[in-house]
């Protein structure tokens, strides 16, 4: 067999027995054949010889590499081709050649690399459970090929190309089975006992015990390229943004969070949280219930909100202001589609703020970092917007909606904000109404009677 430093994945018969050649693993179930399509019969080609480099001036696109490679790693006996020169770095390198002269996005096969193949390659190599089984030569290979794709996702900040977007999320996820194995990894940008300053560089290690070097290093190794600068230059030209394009530029930096420095937070990160909230709260009633039309753009509002959240705690200044006015956001968001959207919006919206409401329910104060709103803010706001006179108009003959709030009603309870008028308001929703509605509401009041207050004002 030629030498093949490729990640493959690992293959056990019924006695777990794995046998390694060459820095590839093989399993007894997993017939090593050179002639099947994907399998390397040739030896490495070095990139000189690829006729593309990363400072060369050709922009021919390597296809044959790239048929290559896509039967590599859909096969069901898949192989990644990791080692300098083989495909991946040569066909990452012809992208960064054709995106430096703008000639990617024109260009079908890059583009069916970047929305495929190249995600499929990395999400196979940073989260795929043979991780552990890959020799360190070849974890070395894949750190070297993700140095190549940050200085592409850098270079691609303004292209709002979700493929990439998305991919960034796992090549920064400090919990990717790639970056747990690597963890005592040191960094190279930012070596054990040196005095960077924090304003010359983006990220370091927080404990170098567990360094997470190599995570750190990719991280810098994007701000050096101009990546941070061309996120931040990106929000301010976003003129009318999905919510999942804006939650899918910043989860990357949520999930990585701790290891960036003040620096980087308050000059690139805290100024796109705020462009964000600035304009979903300007997003009228339409807009809103066309952004959280079906459940999973519902999701998509939560995770923008956890993740500018994520963000903020972090803030150098203002850090409390920050974190309180997006709770407070997202609380009128919520209360937004309650009174707009449809039934399945309201029962979505409701589940959120019940989710919002549980954990202050189980623990109450205690459960809240000194960051975040309290359940007196919480209360008082529930109070103010009137939640009760919002919820009890329409639904209320469909089980399933009533018992949606009784958690809400019950959190009232629990910060003595339920008052006798509060009662006559419920009482009244079934007055001279159907008889399922009446079901409903004295099911509800029936349940809510054992927690009650019998001093009710």
């Amino acid at each position: 067999f030629p030498e093949n430093y490729s990640a493959r994945p690992s293959r056990r018969n019924a006695t777990h027995d794995v046998f390694q050649l060459n820095n590839v693993m093989y399993g007894p179930d997993l017939e090593v054949d050179e002639t099947q399509p994907g399998f390397d019969t040739t030896s490495s080609v070095p990139a000189t010889d690829s006729g593309i480099s990363v400072s060369g001036a050709s922009d021919e696109f390597p296809y044959a590499d790239l048929a290559t490679i896509d039967r590599m790693v859909n096969s069901p006996g898949w192989k990644v081709p990791v080692e300098p020169g083989q495909e991946l770095e040569r066909l990452l390198k012809a992208c960064l050649e054709l995106a430096r002269s703008e000639q990617d996005d024109e260009n079908e096969a890059c583009q069916k690399f970047y929305q495929d193949t190249l995600s499929n390659s990395f999400h196979k190599v940073l989260t795929d459970s043979a991780v552990n089984s890959w020799t360190p030569e070849i974890q070395g290979y894949i750190f070297d090929n993700s140095v190549l794709l940050v200085k592409l996702m850098a270079m691609k900040m303004r292209s709002e190309n979700m493929a990439l977007l998305r991919l960034m999320a796992i090549v920064f996820n400090p919990t990717s089975k790639f970056h747990h194995y690597n963890a005592s990894q040191p960094s190279k940008t930012v070596p054990p006992s040196s005095q960077i300053p924090g304003a010359d560089i983006f990220a370091r290690p927080t404990d170098f015990r567990v360094p997470k070097g190599w995570l750190v290093d990719l991280i810098n190794n994007f701000g050096s390229d101009g990546g941070f600068q061309n996120l931040l230059d990106q929000f301010k030209a976003f003129a009318d943004p999905s919510l999942e394009l804006v939650s899918t530029y910043l989860k990357p930096f949520g999930l990585c969070i701790d290891l960036l420095t003040s620096s980087c937070v308050q000059t690139y990160l805290v100024p796109c949280t705020l462009i964000v909230t600035s304009y979903v709260s300007a997003l009228t009633n339409e807009q809103l219930k066309k952004e959280t039309k079906v459940e999973t753009r519902n999701d998509t509002l939560s995770g923008l909100i956890q993740t500018l959240k994520m963000i903020l705690h972090r803030a150098p200044q203002d850090k409390k202001q920050l974190v309180q006015s997006v709770e407070i956001l997202h609380l009128d968001l919520l209360l937004k589609l309650i009174k707009t959207s449809s039934f399945n919006g309201k029962m979505n919206a409701l589940n959120e703020l019940n989710r919002i409401i549980t954990p202050f329910l189980f623990n109450r104060r205690q459960n809240q970092d000194s960051d975040s709103i309290t359940s007196e803010d919480l209360g008082c706001w529930l109070k103010d917007q009137k939640i009760l006179n919002v919820v009890f108009t329409d639904y209320l003959h469909l089980p399933q909606y009533v018992e949606k709030l009784d958690k809400t009603l019950k959190f009232l309870i629990h910060e003595d904000k339920l008052t006798t008028a509060d009662i006559d308001l419920i009482w009244d929703a079934q007055i001279d109404k159907h008889e399922a509605i009446v079901k409903n509401i004295h099911d509800l009041l029936a349940k809510l009677a054992w927690v009650l207050n019998p001093t009710l004002r």
